[in-house]
């Protein structure tokens, strides 16, 4: 059993984005050897499979701010064209707000000025079991996990397509 986890929280973010990553090696349901790969992810890192050959499969989709925008937007949110999220916040007791905090995900660890009554912010995790493989010898995948800003520079084909199916 292998496992990496990367946290994250960068200065006036109240809020860490967490990826949690787990490589199992079980008995699959016909009782033969396999691997299964389970993912946890509360924030917007990307997750990426890559076959023995270098091939790359998008895991699991990250927490973007994209489609809660528009309801972040009617709770007063600040929201840029480009899905950058801000809010002003006070303490209980101040009589204004004394920070501005940034969100990088609608899923976070924390994050209290953005988890008001109705927001869509949350902090539940996906954790999904991604994939499951028979074990070969000499076939060794490998796994990348990285943060939303080094994904935004990236081309979408260097992330790897959405993974579809048991196939890799």
């Amino acid at each position: 059993m292998s496992s990496v986890i990367l946290c994250k929280n960068i200065t006036n973010q109240d809020g860490a984005e967490v990826t949690a990553v787990l490589f199992v090696h079980a008995l699959n349901a016909s009782g033969q050897p396999c691997v299964q790969l389970w993912v946890a992810s509360c924030g917007a890192s990307v997750v990426v499979l890559c076959s023995h050959e270098g091939n790359p499969v998008r895991a699991l989709e990250p927490h973007g701010t994209q489609k809660v925008s528009a309801a972040l937007k009617d709770l007063g949110f600040n929201v840029t064209e480009s899905g950058k999220v801000e809010v002003s916040f006070a303490e209980v007791g101040q009589l204004k707000p004394s920070q501005i905090f940034r969100m990088p995900a609608s899923r976070l660890i924390g994050g209290r000025p953005f988890k008001t009554g109705k927001s869509p912010v949350q902090g539940q995790a996906t954790v999904k079991k991604v994939k499951e493989w028979r074990c070969v010898a000499g076939e060794e995948p490998f796994l990348l996990v990285f943060s939303a800003e080094v994904a935004s520079v990236l081309k979408d084909q260097d992330r790897g397509p959405k993974m579809v199916g048991s196939g890799m």
